[in-house]
């Protein structure tokens, strides 16, 4: 019998009602959320072993998405390493808010594990009528062991019929079945044919092939800032704010492909934080897409500048393995290159940005 194991974080799909709270939601584990993972797992042939997440001193307690830290991505990856022993996959059930973010880091700090995990959670509460829990832990057992064809060595989120590797998904709804989608790496739908479900597996396989140069990421520091670029967004306050307290590194959401206003004046700045060693990376905002400085004349100015190119990364990835680069303390242009080399397959390679990077080499 295929022995799984089961990681409870807290979220949605393990939250229940208290009355004295006005019946809100809060992740508790019931008894119910349990007996549903070992039903479900009786019932498709599987040997499942729930855990609570815990570290060194134990289970933690279970928390609403939004309150997972970093330092508790590297406690899980220990756990699941150690799940991982004795179990052929290991499904964690997350919050949805921040489960791109846990999946993506769970794919950064262990691209190649022993065995598969899936990360999945629910839109309405188990114990709740109609939720969408039971079927996507029907979907994450069974991905987990191995019913879609051999994930051994990725982590992926299973959610609402669909399968993305994990660091490359993104939510996109809080209220559609599918809320979670991956733009830029093939989904496997699992109501498709099995033709078509062996064609995306090989398409993984050969992307993280092509693009395995980058060691794991090992921890998450730093004092990371994120910024949507706007228009009419006053810049001259910006640039006071980040010169008086400078971040470890700044996630620039740019329009479309890669454009923003006063162009000329985010330009500059990146160049300022570059000059102190602060790294500063470019996304678009887009869900769909990627940077692509050479197509305006209106994001010359930030092709030509220390700008760095995030390509088609997920704002949730850029921002997780800027983190993690941060951690590592290199010199700049290290810490760049480190950036803008794959670990698996999290960006497209493009022509990468150094300083004062002509543009006609993009």
């Amino acid at each position: 019998m295929i022995k799984l194991g089961v990681i409870v974080t807290g979220g949605t799909i393990a939250a229940t009602a208290d009355a004295t709270t006005g019946d809100m939601y809060a992740p508790r584990c019931g008894s119910e959320l349990i007996a549903l993972t070992h039903s479900i797992g009786r019932e498709r042939g599987y040997e499942v072993e729930v855990e609570l997440w815990r570290n060194d001193e134990g289970y933690m307690p279970l928390v609403d998405s939004c309150q997972v830290e970093p330092h508790q991505w590297l406690r899980l990856s220990v756990q699941i390493d150690d799940m991982l022993t004795d179990c052929l996959g290991v499904v964690v059930l997350h919050g949805t808010d921040t489960l791109a973010y846990t999946a993506t880091a769970l794919s950064l700090l262990n691209p190649y594990r022993h065995g598969s995990v899936v990360v999945t959670g629910a839109q309405i509460p188990a114990v709740a009528v109609g939720s969408d829990a039971p079927a996507n832990l029907k979907l994450a057992l069974d991905a987990a062991a191995g019913r879609f064809g051999n994930m051994a060595g990725d982590t992926v989120v299973a959610f609402g019929d669909l399968i993305m590797r994990g660091v490359r998904a993104t939510k996109h709804s809080t209220v559609a079945s599918r809320g979670f989608r991956s733009w830029a790496c093939p989904e496997i739908d699992v109501r498709a044919t099995a033709i078509a479900t062996e064609s995306t597996l090989t398409a993984w396989q050969q992307l993280r092939a092509q693009s395995s140069a980058g060691k794991p990421l090992s921890s998450f520091a730093g004092r990371i800032a994120n910024l949507r670029v706007t228009p009419g967004m006053d810049i001259s306050y910006v640039r006071d704010v980040l010169e008086r307290t400078p971040p470890d590194g700044l996630l620039l959401q740019l329009f479309g492909v890669g454009t923003a206003p006063s162009v000329n004046a985010w330009a500059s700045l990146v160049d300022a934080l570059a000059s102190q060693d602060i790294l500063v990376v470019g996304v678009t905002t887009c869900p769909e897409g990627a940077i692509e400085w050479r197509r305006y004349q209106a994001s010359a100015a930030l092709a030509q500048s220390a700008l760095i190119d995030g390509s088609d990364m997920t704002f949730e990835c850029a921002y997780v393995k800027l983190m993690g680069v941060a951690a590592e303390k290199m010199p700049f242009e290290a810490a760049v290159e480190r950036f803008t080399t794959p670990i698996s397959h999290d960006l497209t390679g493009t022509a990468l940005p150094s300083r004062n990077v002509d543009q006609d080499n993009y």
